[in-house]
């Protein structure tokens, strides 16, 4: 199953919670993988990824840019020059997020269980047995890895919840704030 809504409508709070816990033990047992052990030592360069990232997110919105909009451009200047340090040295994925996941479809929705009739209650009842929990979502594969390299595991965390956040900025602009007085 692949999930194209990154609010999970129609899921109860408790099944989302668990897609999401989930999603978050794949991105850490991705970055908890020793790129020298499985061989991927030379799959990208070992330092500057900070750099190397800020730079190429300025060159988009360069070339991209139809309006000059200073904010951006003080943004752009103020990462350039408060680089973070470099940290751990891992596989990350570049578009971690839950559109990139599949999703084991029979291990999401637990079907309610049927309610059976109560019987009456016996002088001194039996202890009950532990609710069965239900089961844990499991993905199957993440998708998408063309942007992957190696780099800071927290570069990718990071932006995993961005659809979602996006999503409501997006429905709270204005027109004009969601592009839709661009010209195509």
């Amino acid at each position: 199953m692949l999930h194209k809504d990154a609010y999970l409508r129609g899921m109860a709070p408790a099944e989302r919670a668990r897609v999401f816990d989930q999603m978050n033990t794949v991105l850490a047992q991705l970055h908890s993988v020793d790129p020298t052990a499985v061989g991927l030592q030379e799959y990208g360069k070992h330092s500057g990824f900070y750099e190397r990232q800020i730079s190429t997110w300025t060159k988009q919105y360069e070339a991209a840019k139809v309006d000059e909009i200073p904010a951006m451009d003080r943004l752009g200047e103020w990462l350039a020059a408060h680089v973070p340090p470099e940290g751990k040295v891992a596989i990350v994925h570049g578009d971690f997020r839950l559109d990139n996941l599949i999703m084991d479809p029979s291990s999401e929705r637990v079907p309610p269980a049927p309610r059976a009739p109560r019987p009456p209650r016996p002088a001194r009842a039996p202890p009950r047995a532990p609710p069965e929990r239900p089961p844990r979502p499991q993905v199957l594969a993440v998708l998408d890895w063309e942007l992957s390299t190696l780099g800071d595991p927290l570069a990718t965390a990071a932006p995993a919840p961005a659809p979602e956040r996006s999503a409501r900025l997006r429905s709270s602009a204005s027109p004009a704030e969601r592009g839709a007085n661009q010209v195509n």
